[in-house]
């Protein structure tokens, strides 16, 4: 039989990879402007706050404006009634599009209600984690950041610090006082697509440095640094959001990958870190990391010597129910094993009500000693003491609204971040097409508005890549598809529009987790008499399929506006690519004997014909005469008798 070469093999090489060359950079912090904390006082507003009040700080819930810039009547309610000590803001809920004032305004009203409610500062938290994952961007008034992985082929922890200072003193100057970031962990699989290029990469070691030095940006701006995922994602495909997931590795394995930034960050100084709803059997047999009290107090507390504030992921995640009982409360045994803040991000009715009765029976019953629940409610007011919400509760006031576009969106931020982003694009071959300096360019990439194939997150990107292209040559054309796309009609327009074009580049964006661009990026290596010149937009496994039959192959890592006008710039000689490739993608199957997938005139499909079932969530693909229809992706082993061949037999 053929030998088949499936995705798992990138699975191996991923794993075993370190950096490109074994000189680990030092970064030591900068101090931060830290307020002074008063315990007598931290003593005496404990006293002063009845049990709902106390409870009340515990809880994160994610709230909406008005669609203006006020608050909604049910998010209003939530404050006043539940007495919150905390809130999560997104997109989708209160973040505005192009109007940075009424974003502002917005967060400005919610400190000012929480303050009025409970005579404590709200903490007002987002996930800001750079690059393609920042709810604070261009488009939102800010400034547009390179991302974690392209951070990460810098190699320069300074690249760290400065992208998230950026991003620190501009979510402050906006409001928010909490980063649900960075994230720290050690990407190992190449199957996980929820967590994509958010990671630095697969080195464990420079994770490390480069996490102490983004913690550093935000906290010396004052935005406390949540660390996530804690102990670490990365190692498996799964996503906790929707299933439950089991890290299935021995103890000194996790401390020698997985846990290492960890133990740095705390080392280092992060006051937060966050819990993932996922198993390690080797730490906790029976619980997530969110309601497991081995992970975060034993490990965490005890081990790590962590002081600061344990922050649960998403409580309405699948991954939490691991290890509980029917009706047993999330956030009740979250809080039993030692985390602080309880992220609710969407609540059901009655939830909010559901934990105060709960806290309140497991005092009295003694499951949960009130010491610790004083311990962790004057950790909440320590650490808001810490970072002087106190000084100004409702910031920003009238008078920083008034000049607020003249503190965010700058262009020296925007020019820096650009100068990181000429650092971190790498070029994976060329085989003498570039620079495209006088060719006609045509452009064929998702467009500014998508699905990302590996998270499934609607993303909004102010440009696309052909538009940078347009940037430096007047002869570009640009045919953009929506994800998922459909490879059979844009094969096609392609094949038309390229007939003018002496070059085409062609852009995937998480290739990887979309058999639609796999099946167009096949077609066109394949059916195009020209050059063809790939960049790649999302996570570098794309590469498979290009390595050694494109003309040239550019690996972005991000799809903001920072990123793909540092890669156009590279393609037309206007910039010197001097990125690290971290990930060793010099084995994959590229290179010699891959068919890939069946061409547009091949008929009949056999999967269809053998009405071919795969298990998990693989899709049955018709790979042609060499490989014959294989599950794909392939999320299992290739030794499991799961791939079929065209003859109906297993193998």
């Amino acid at each position: 039989m053929t030998d088949r070469i499936t995705w798992t093999s990138l699975l191996v090489v991923a794993t075993s990879c370190g950096t490109a060359g074994t000189d680990i950079p030092e970064y030591t912090p900068v101090p931060v402007p830290y307020c002074a904390v008063d315990e007598t006082a931290i003593d005496a507003l404990y006293d002063s706050m009845s049990l709902r009040k106390r409870v009340g700080q515990h809880l994160m819930v994610g709230v909406q404006s008005d669609g203006k810039s006020g608050i909604a009547a049910g998010s209003r309610q939530r404050i006043e009634d539940y007495a919150l000590g905390g809130v999560f803001v997104q997109p989708a809920s209160g973040i505005v599009i192009g109007d940075p004032l009424a974003t502002a305004t917005f967060v400005h009203a919610v400190k000012k209600l929480g303050f009025e409610t409970t005579g404590v500062p709200i903490f007002v938290a987002l996930d800001q984690e750079g690059g393609p994952n920042a709810t604070v961007n261009s488009l939102m008034g800010g400034t547009d950041t390179i991302g974690s992985m392209p951070i990460g082929a810098t190699r320069d922890p300074l690249v760290a610090f400065e992208e998230f200072d950026i991003m620190g003193r501009e979510v402050r100057e906006l409001g928010m006082n909490m980063d649900l970031g960075p994230v720290v962990d050690t990407l190992y699989s190449t199957q996980n697509g929820n967590h994509n290029t958010r990671s630095f990469g697969p080195d464990p070691d420079l994770n490390a440095v480069l996490g102490v030095a983004a913690v550093n940006g935000l906290q010396t701006n004052l935005v406390l640094a949540v660390s996530k995922h804690f102990p670490g994602d990365g190692l498996t495909g799964g996503n906790t959001h929707v299933e439950h997931v089991v890290v299935d590795h021995g103890h000194d394995f996790l401390e020698s990958t997985i846990l290492k930034p960890f133990r740095a960050v705390v080392a280092g100084g992060t006051d937060g870190i966050m819990t993932i709803p996922a198993l390690y059997p080797a730490l906790d047999p029976v619980r997530s990391a969110v309601t497991s009290r081995a992970i975060t107090t034993d490990l965490l507390r005890h081990d790590m010597g962590f002081e600061g504030l344990v922050v649960t992921d998403a409580l309405g995640m699948e991954g939490i129910a691991i290890g509980l009982e029917p009706g047993q409360s999330r956030g009740m045994e979250a809080l039993k094993a030692g985390a602080d803040i309880l992220l609710y991000v969407v609540t059901t009715l009655g939830e909010e009500e559901e934990v105060f009765q709960a806290v309140q029976d497991a005092m009295e019953d003694g499951t949960y000693p009130e010491s610790e629940f004083e311990a962790s409610t004057k950790r909440i007011l320590r650490m808001k003491q810490r970072y002087c919400l106190f000084e100004a509760p409702d910031y920003p006031g009238p008078e920083e609204l008034a000049t607020l576009t003249e503190r965010i969106g700058l262009k020296k931020d925007r020019d820096l971040s650009r100068s990181h982003a000429d650092r971190a694009v790498v070029l994976l071959h060329d085989d003498g097409v570039l620079p495209l300096t006088g060719s006609r360019v045509l452009y064929l990439g998702p467009g500014t508005v998508f699905q990302d194939p590996g998270s499934h997150w609607i993303n909004v990107a102010d440009q696309t890549f052909g538009d940078a292209l347009a940037q430096h040559g007047s002869d570009v054309k640009q045919l953009v598809y929506m994800l998922p796309v459909d490879s059979n009609d844009q094969y096609a327009l392609a094949l038309e529009e390229a007939e003018t074009a002496d070059v085409v580049v062609l852009g995937t964006l998480q290739g990887r987790f979309d058999l639609g661009q796999q099946q167009l990026l096949e077609w066109m290596l394949t059916g195009l008499d020209k050059p063809l010149v790939h960049v790649i937009l999302g996570v570098p496994f794309d590469y498979v399929q290009s390595r050694g039959r494109a003309a040239a192959a550019l690996a972005l890592m991000g799809w903001r506006s920072t990123m793909v006008e540092a890669g156009a710039a590279v393609l037309y000689g206007k910039q010197t690519a001097v990125g690290t490739m971290l990930f060793d993608l010099g084995t994959l199957a590229g290179q010699t004997g891959y068919s890939g997938p069946k061409a547009p005139s091949e008929t009949p499909d056999r999967c269809t014909e053998q009405s071919v079932t795969c298990s998990g969530s693989g899709l049955c693909v018709d790979f042609g005469e060499d490989f014959g229809c294989i599950c794909h992706p392939n999320w299992h082993s290739s030794s499991d008798g799961l791939d079929c061949l065209p003859d109906g037999s297993e193998g």
